[in-house]
């Protein structure tokens, strides 16, 4: 009956039960400042009633459980959001290394030593035969060549340290997959049992996911036992389920799940987390750079290749002079496997001139090849073309080494010179020449131009042949070849999509100015991405 050990026992009840209250709200304060600790939360009940002669009286208070203030949703969403600020984080500090690459601001920008190039052409134009013109000449093409170079090996170096970064962050990721499946069968196991939650193991288990989701984007899914499956974002791989973790590989710098049934490539599905905005730097945004660059490098290396090649220097070669483009020897040899065909007109006159000092006085002869009314195409070998040459020039033969022109006077009384090419031989073959390559990689300095009596100044006389003293006339032109228009290829790369090109007409000046203000537009707006996601941080702290 109710009565005077009723009412203890309802005060002993409440007593405990505001005791256990205590103890919750004690261990919230102690974990204040942990980052990885959700707030708890204790649930009371009434503890039921009993019946006395027909009234019924409550028989106080009971903790029914203690449960975490999580609110599931938002917990996803925080996940979701976590990863997109890893990604934007990781985009932002490797385009910030990108521009140190471009060197941007410094006196080693291209957009700098392209001036100095073209002003050091417009000097040397002041004074055709002055050494210290030349060789200002010379240096400013190195640095070129160099600044190029060192901007292609940095983004190779970049592209490589992001690969070792992920896989770095895929041992990660394996890692804490292990450890919440661990946590998994620890919390199925307490919470068998009724009204029992295990609320430190899911912060812990909470925890790990953070970390998983600043790493890779996933989504989690609590099942009805309390375990949690987790996988990426798109569902492509499970990286926790229900008979343990599966792990993922970048062996190859692709990352892989490891299943069941083989390797998967889930690349191209891997899209936020520090993993996805690395693979956008490394299979995206690293090689469009990469191959704008190279786009400027050959349009760069064509336009001054294909002026100078029409020059002179302080005089005619005496010796061999070997050009530095090949024909590809391993399948036909056909010339139109040069790098530069495409901008050979072989329907055009090629201007070549021999000097004969057999004799006094000195005879300059002008041979005009066509080669398309020699028959020569670009089905025509290398060696057709050599034939075709000798054939019609006396003095100096044409030969073949390793896929290259070699011209070479027949004895020291013949010297040679170039004129006008407007079929763009001379630069397509690499004779005359004042760069070698093609792109950021391969661009160098023409051998036979650290002999800077070679670099050219100066044109021939079209009537007499002449070296003429004092002549500009090439270097002027070279000193204006920054504004000649051409046709470029702009690049846009996607990751797992389609990489497209739009040809544009533009200086190479111009170009790269394009190239440079989309990597401002790109920087600019990723590093703005992190700061709206401060929240973020906040939430952490």
């Amino acid at each position: 009956m109710a009565g005077i050990s009723t009412t203890l026992d309802i005060a002993r009840q409440a007593l405990l039960t505001n005791q256990y209250g205590l103890s919750v709200t004690g261990q919230n304060i102690a974990n204040a400042d942990n980052a990885n600790y959700s707030r708890q939360l204790m649930e009371l009940d009434t503890a039921g009633s009993i019946t006395v002669a027909g009234l019924v009286f409550g028989r106080g208070v009971e903790v029914t459980q203690i449960k975490g203030a999580v609110d599931a949703s938002l917990q996803r969403w925080l996940t979701n959001e976590q990863s997109t600020l890893s990604s934007y984080e990781q985009m932002a500090t490797n385009l910030d290394h990108i521009e140190d690459i471009f060197s941007l601001d410094t006196d080693n920008a291209l957009d700098v030593l392209f001036s100095d190039f073209w002003n050091s052409w417009s000097a040397l134009s002041n004074l055709p035969s002055g050494t210290a013109e030349r060789s200002a000449v010379l240096e400013s093409g190195e640095a070129i060549v160099a600044q190029l170079n060192s901007m292609g090996e940095n983004l190779t170096a970049l592209s490589n340290t992001i690969t070792e970064k992920i896989e770095v962050a895929v041992d990660s990721i394996n890692e804490i997959s292990a450890g919440i499946y661990e946590l998994n069968k620890s919390i199925v196991a307490i919470e068998s049992r009724e009204n029992a939650i295990a609320n430190d193991m899911r912060d812990e288990r909470a925890a790990m996911v953070t970390r998983l989701s600043e790493l890779i984007n996933i989504t989690t899914y609590e099942q009805g036992d309390g375990s949690l499956l987790v996988t990426t974002a798109n569902g492509s791989a499970i990286l926790v389920g229900t008979g343990g973790a599966k792990e993922l590989s970048a062996d190859t710098g692709q990352v892989t799940w490891e299943s069941t049934g083989g390797s998967l490539d889930i690349s191209d599905q891997v899209t936020g987390g520090s993993i996805g905005g690395w693979l956008d730097m490394r299979d995206e945004v690293i090689p469009e750079y990469r191959a704008n660059l190279d786009e400027l490098a050959e349009a760069f290396i064509w336009n001054v290749n294909s002026q100078h090649s029409q020059g002179v220097g302080m005089a005619y070669f005496s010796g061999p002079l070997t050009g530095s483009y090949a024909v590809d020897t391993l399948t036909t040899s056909q010339l139109d496997t040069l790098d530069f065909y495409d901008n050979v007109d072989l329907a055009g006159d090629f201007s070549f001139w021999v000097a004969d000092s057999s004799a006094p006085p000195t005879t300059y002869t002008e041979t005009v090849l066509n080669f398309d009314a020699l028959g020569i195409t670009g089905a025509s070998t290398m060696a057709d073309l050599a034939a075709a040459w000798n054939g019609a020039v006396t003095g100096v033969t044409a030969s073949v080494s390793n896929g290259q022109l070699v011209l070479t006077p027949d004895s020291a009384d013949y010297q040679f010179a170039f004129g006008g090419d407007d079929a763009g031989l001379a630069a397509a073959l690499g004779i005359n020449t004042f760069f070698t390559g093609t792109d950021i990689e391969t661009i160098d300095i023409q051998g036979q131009i650290y002999d800077t009596d070679t670099i050219c100044a100066g044109q021939l006389d079209p009537a007499t042949g002449d070296v003429a003293a004092g002549d500009n006339a090439n270097a002027l032109l070279l000193a204006e070849c920054g504004e000649v228009t051409v046709d470029i290829d702009l690049w846009k790369f996607e990751r797992g999509g389609t990489n497209t090109s739009s040809t544009i007409t533009t200086t190479t000046d111009f170009y790269y100015q394009n190239v440079v203000s989309k990597l401002g537009i790109a920087a600019s707006a990723v590093n703005r991405n992190p700061v709206s996601y401060t929240h973020l941080r906040a939430h952490e702290t």
